[in-house]
């Protein structure tokens, strides 16, 4: 328990093994140590230097702290009782706000059912993580193919028919899985939602409705229609039942609806109404979630420094979401501000997950053959809520490399998206309209009539969301498309 624990802690910060060991002064090879259960406890002095590096405060840091020492508290005697006492805590935990700690918890749990030979005590060990989860089970951690592979396998042996155990492992899986696996997330949460509704059951109807919301928002356009009755049906539901965290969960995903719209104002006013019937596990999240949004209003604003600096304080130095942040940031600014080797470092860290942002760093920077090695247009980008972000960094970059074809590709996949912000949905980060992108390169294609209608959409949305930089952008670049339609008729 203690190696997970330290795993879960150092993933969350984005560290290596290697980097941890230098902010502890505990050397790597005791920290492998540590994460590969070679030991169960640690020397008290051991444990204080990992909570530093941590930056674990208050109650976080006692429960972390009395894992680590083996001074928890022991469970009953009986196994299945063990195994409900660790459950119960692990709700505790997450309910708290705990989520490291839960995690940590549930894991133990699922250890000790594995023993048990009982599919649905091994269920049991799986949702004992309780949501309301405002996005995913995960917190930031990677996908475990092992955790998916196992739950799936439960599912198949447990017992066939309807039943709330049954719902809430699909739920689980369902946001376990994220929007990293959308065909397993559709599978999942639509049959959580199904027997929910025949059994009639609130909680679980509102797990799952929580699952299916996960599942739509990482779509194309196409269905986000889908996320404004599926929200409002938990709201309803969850303020009947009374479950605040559910309503909580709901409003968080009508701000989102709000994003579509291009409503900010709607948007935060959800935001503060998921913050007063947040519960204490939920409130960090969405502090966080709005501090975020606080940063993406300075950036559409055209507030690039104030931005970067509020981005600065809320997001991990190394994660996929500062890289988000820093491309969106530099995407705002007429002249480079970060450097090259900041992203360079990302890079190095996130592999081919920072390749398309290094790739747009590197031509901006006029290092082209650098750009070159590092760019794979032909990989496909991940089907996500963060889909037509990188999408339109792809088609960017393919217009500095002169490469039609994949800027061709580009093209027809970004038109469905026309009138939308990417990178908006999530509420964190955004990039000038897809309008915008979609008239480079309609120009890029030798369209200058369908490149001047873009950047004339694309003026429209951003006067709408009050984005100043980008309207005057996006007017600037129809005036040159105007001009040279004007001489094709004038040649005609």
């Amino acid at each position: 328990m203690l190696g997970d624990l330290v795993r879960e802690h150092r993933r969350r910060l984005g560290l290596s093994q290697e980097e941890l060991a230098s902010r502890t002064g505990i050397s790597a090879r005791g920290i492998r140590k540590i994460e590969s259960r070679q030991t169960d406890t640690a020397r008290p002095a051991t444990v204080r230097l990992l909570a530093d590096a941590f930056g674990l405060r208050g109650v976080e840091r006692d429960d972390f702290c009395r894992v680590a020492l083996g001074a928890t508290a022991r469970p009953p005697a009986a196994d299945t009782a063990r195994l409900d006492f660790i459950c119960e805590v692990a709700s505790a935990q997450s309910r708290s706000g705990n989520v490291p700690g839960a995690r940590a918890t549930r894991d133990q749990a699922v250890r000790a059912a594995r023993g048990l030979g009982d599919p649905a005590l091994l269920a049991r060990a799986y949702t004992a993580y309780d949501p309301g989860a405002l996005w995913t089970l995960r917190a930031g951690a990677p996908v475990d193919a092992t955790v998916l592979a196992e739950m799936t396998a439960v599912l198949d042996a447990l017992p066939s028919g309807d039943s709330v155990l049954r719902g809430r492992l699909l739920a689980g899986l369902a946001l376990e899985a994220g929007s990293d696996d959308p065909a397993r997330v559709d599978w999942a949460s639509a049959e959580a939602l199904a027997i929910a509704r025949r059994l009639n059951d609130p909680e679980l109807l509102c797990r799952a409705l929580s699952a299916r919301c996960r599942y739509v928002a990482g779509l194309t356009p196409d269905r986000w229609a889908e996320l404004d009755p599926l929200a409002r049906e938990q709201l309803v539901l969850a303020g009947a039942a009374g479950l605040p965290a559910y309503q909580a969960c709901a409003h968080h995903v009508l701000g989102t609806v709000q994003l579509t719209r291009h409503d900010l104002r709607m948007a935060a006013w959800h935001l503060d109404e998921a913050g007063g019937h947040a519960t204490p596990g939920q409130l960090g999240p969405l502090d966080r979630t709005r501090g975020l949004f606080d940063a993406l209003r300075l950036l559409i604003a055209g507030r690039v420094d104030e931005a970067e600096r509020a981005y600065g304080g809320l997001l991990p130095e190394a994660g996929r979401a500062r890289l988000r942040a820093l491309l969106a940031v530099e995407h705002a600014r007429e002249v480079p501000g970060t450097s090259v080797d900041a992203f360079h470092a990302l890079f190095e860290r996130l592999g081919e997950d920072a390749a398309e942002a290094f790739t747009w760093v590197l031509l901006r920077a006029g290092q082209t053959c650098a750009a070159r090695a590092v760019w794979k247009p032909h990989v496909p980008l991940s089907l996500n809520d963060h889909w037509s972000f990188w999408t339109v960094v792809r088609a960017e970059n393919a217009l500095r490399m002169e490469d039609s074809v994949t800027a061709a590709r580009c093209y027809r996949q970004l038109l469905p998206w026309a009138g939308h912000v990417p990178g908006l949905l999530g509420g964190e980060v955004a990039l000038a309209p897809v309008d915008h992108t979609l008239g480079d390169l309609a120009s890029a294609l030798h369209r200058p009539a369908a490149a001047v209608r873009h950047y004339a959409d694309a003026t429209v949305v951003a006067d709408r969301l009050g984005a100043p930089l980008w309207a005057a952008r996006s007017r600037q670049a129809a005036g040159p498309r105007d001009e040279e339609i004007g001489r094709a008729r004038g040649a005609s």
